[in-house]
């Protein structure tokens, strides 16, 4: 047992001191008095019990105890009995307690559930501690891009625990824009599909039919790029894809070689001003552009015609290493979104990204990129009419062969309300800058690159929010992604180790006498020091 004053020692002693004499003082006054000797002796004993109940009240007594080092299972108000029952039996723990119940520290800790709030968490001292999430049918884990540029891949990081032929789905308005089907003991999924829509966007991930969330996040504009279309011949394909780029504010330049020192340019863009040259088999020799790959310019090879030959000599004219396989049959192949590939594939490399089921690589040469289609055509989707399949091919096709940006931003989703978030900008443009500054968001230069800042920020309201001048975002609510938020936390607890006491040998806890008790005390006492002159002994 210790002793905690509820005053200050100097204080505590003063009234000691009173109390002390004020005893005694009335010891005298009643041993003057003519009663009785018992009468006497009763008053004594009742105002010596009143004395030691205020010097007591005063001191504070407190008896420190040793916590337990068998573990306690502390669960939230999200868990039911039995689901309580399977996890104490799961982890041989014999005790549990709900979290609401909880009063005192223990030497060993597990946390079961999603829903603690955070004073209840950073409230918690023990030597041990463990939290426990149970999995349901929602993802565990869910990361993508809060904010892209249009064109740009979105990557989508998934983990779910799902049975083996599942299938999964992505959708887009109501469009299905993407098909997966998960493979045995597959729990880890990565999604890359290019983001084409500018503005607000939400995919809807749908598995065996039941929606188990809907992503949203902001595109924004590209600035328009430089594309010279050089061939040998102008056939629909490339007169196709030339008005589309120009409906699309992008600068295009058709550049057609007529003869070996002849050629018809549509335009006057000098040729290193260009940021992506697509060609066709005639021009893999043509050295003006192989020049350009040295400051950054890219390249796309389309209309093959003899694919195994002419992409060795792309592989000879660039320093590329593509490979391609033969799918056997003659005839064309035809792909999932309804589009035609010649009979090969390509074959995948760490160095290289596919799409359109490996019709289409891309590979990075220090600044550069160089990429081959293997798909047969993609007019026919537009002549036909459907110019949102036709939009999405190329775009996403040119949102790889796109240069690098200047600047660009970094916004990690999911985002919930009354959670801090972190928008990173990377570049020298001094409007974004201005308006990041003028926003009230708290501020972090790095110390590695000067270009790159990021800034912090907090909303308390759900829904799609303006986080600067030209980019919104979408800030959920705990109750839409349970166990992501709750995994989000579990995670910035776990890193704190905010449980853990200074000197966690000696976690002890701590029992006072509760206030009732002691009105309880001094009521009985002072009834019985007022009913006593009432009875004759």
């Amino acid at each position: 047992m210790a002793l905690q004053p509820i005053v200050s020692p100097i204080f505590a002693w003063v009234f000691g001191i009173v109390i002390v004499i004020g005893f005694g003082i009335l010891i005298a006054l009643i041993q003057k008095s003519d009663l009785y000797s018992k009468r006497k002796a009763i008053k004594h004993m009742l105002h010596a019990l009143l004395t030691m109940a205020l010097l007591a009240f005063i001191l504070n007594p407190v008896w420190l105890s040793q916590p337990s080092q068998k573990p306690l299972l502390v669960f939230s108000e999200d868990l039911g009995k039995s689901e309580v029952d399977f996890w104490k039996d799961s982890l041989s723990i014999e005790k549990a307690v709900r979290a609401e119940n909880f009063e005192s520290n223990e030497n060993s800790l597990v946390l079961l559930g999603r829903e603690f709030s955070k004073e209840f968490l950073y409230s918690l001292r023990a030597n041990s501690l463990d939290w426990v999430i149970p999995e349901g049918k929602e993802p565990n884990y869910l990361n993508w891009k809060g904010v892209l540029t249009q064109g740009e891949v979105q990557k989508i990081q998934l983990g779910i625990d799902l049975k083996s032929g599942s299938g999964m789905k992505l959708f887009q308005a109501g469009n299905e824009i993407g098909e997966y089907t998960v493979d045995a003991d597959q729990t880890n999924f990565q999604i890359e599909k290019s983001a084409n829509i500018l503005g607000r966007n939400e995919w809807k991930i749908v598995v065996d039919e039941d929606s188990i969330g809907v992503l949203r996040f902001f595109v924004l504009p590209n600035p328009p790029i430089r594309v010279q279309l050089q061939t040998g011949f102008p056939g629909p394909e490339i007169r196709t894809l030339g008005r589309y780029l120009s409906g699309k504010g992008e600068k295009v330049q058709e550049d057609i070689q007529l003869s070996k020192n002849t050629g018809l340019r549509t335009e006057n863009l000098p040729a290193d001003s260009v940021d992506v040259f697509v060609i066709d088999p005639s021009q893999i020799q043509n050295r003006e552009i192989q020049k350009q790959l040295d400051r950054g310019a890219s390249v796309l090879l389309l209309n093959l015609s003899e694919p195994v030959k002419q992409v060795e000599a792309l592989n000879k004219a660039f320093g590329t290493g593509f490979q391609i396989s033969s799918m056997g049959p003659t005839e064309n192949r035809l792909l999932e979104n309804k589009m035609e590939a010649l009979p090969f594939e390509m074959v995948s490399r760490n160095t290289q990204r596919t799409l359109f089921e490996k019709s289409f690589a891309v590979q990075k040469l220090g600044n550069s990129k160089v990429g081959v289609s293997l798909l047969a055509e993609t007019f026919s989707l537009a002549q036909a009419g459907d110019s949102l399949a036709y939009s999405a091919v190329w775009d996403s096709i040119l949102g790889e062969l796109r240069p690098d940006s200047d600047e660009n931003w970094k916004l990690e989703a999911p985002l919930f309300q009354n959670e801090f978030y972190t928008l990173a900008y990377n570049g020298t443009d001094s409007t974004s800058i201005s308006e990041l500054k003028s926003s009230g968001l708290r501020r972090s230069q790095s110390l590695i690159n000067p270009n790159s800042t990021s800034w912090e920020g907090f909303k308390s309201e759900s829904g799609w929010q303006k986080v600067n001048e030209t980019i919104e975002a979408y800030f959920y609510s705990p109750s839409e992604f349970p166990s992501i938020y709750a995994n989000q936390q579990r995670a910035e607890f776990m890193r704190s180790k905010a449980w853990e006491s200074t000197n966690p040998e000696n976690i002890t806890t701590e029992k006072t006498i509760p206030f009732w008790v002691w009105g309880l005390i001094f009521g009985l006492i002072l009834t019985a020091i007022w009913l006593e002159p009432k009875f004759e002994f």
